[in-house]
């Protein structure tokens, strides 16, 4: 079976119990924190994939990474499914098929702004609202900071991508001037 079809079909039906038990946004952000730490600690996918760790152990390590505040119960219930039914190798996958369904369901759009230094909240919450006015909905901005922009900002949410940096100017100027010389010569 494809892993998209099984992780796609897992997250499926922990939407709709989350939704059901009125724990879709606390699900949200319990499988959002999930994920992260299974794509940051190599050791934790490590052992949640492992063939020799039994699914009762793997199914400690999971609720264990969340410490002492105990989990949701349609993604607690999730994880028992999942481990007994020996498909804790895609948990990753349907992770992530989950936050994308909540974020379409919920009409959450991400967008990303890479700016060459720190931005302000003031000038954050302006691009914010066009954002929304672009989109509809409510929007994520993730800041990057890349000095090497020079100045300006990149701003990209969906197939959208506003690029008025510094450096993109002079790559633009410095292909306009090499072409013009080629034609001169």
């Amino acid at each position: 079976m494809d892993v998209g079809i099984i992780s796609r079909r897992y997250a499926t039906a922990l939407a709709d119990c989350a939704l059901q038990r009125n724990e879709e946004e606390r699900a949200y952000d319990e499988a959002g924190r999930l994920l992260r730490l299974m794509t940051d600690d190599s050791h934790l996918s490590s052992a949640v994939g492992s063939p020799i760790i039994g699914g009762g152990d793997k199914l400690a390590i999971l609720l264990g990474s969340f410490g002492s505040k105990p989990v949701c119960s349609s993604l607690a219930d999730f994880m028992k499914l999942v481990v007994s039914h020996r498909r804790e190798a895609y948990l990753h996958f349907m992770l992530a098929s989950f936050c994308e369904l909540c974020k379409e369901r919920r009409h959450i759009h991400e967008a990303t702004l890479t700016t060459a230094a720190p931005v302000d909240d003031a000038l954050l919450k302006r691009i914010d609202d066009f954002a929304r006015r672009i989109d509809g909905g409510e929007v994520q901005i993730h800041q990057e900071v890349r000095p090497e922009l020079v100045g300006g900002f990149i701003f990209r949410i969906g197939d959208l991508m506003i690029d008025a940096s510094i450096s993109t100017q002079i790559a633009r100027l410095k292909r306009a001037f090499s072409q013009t010389t080629n034609r001169i010569v």
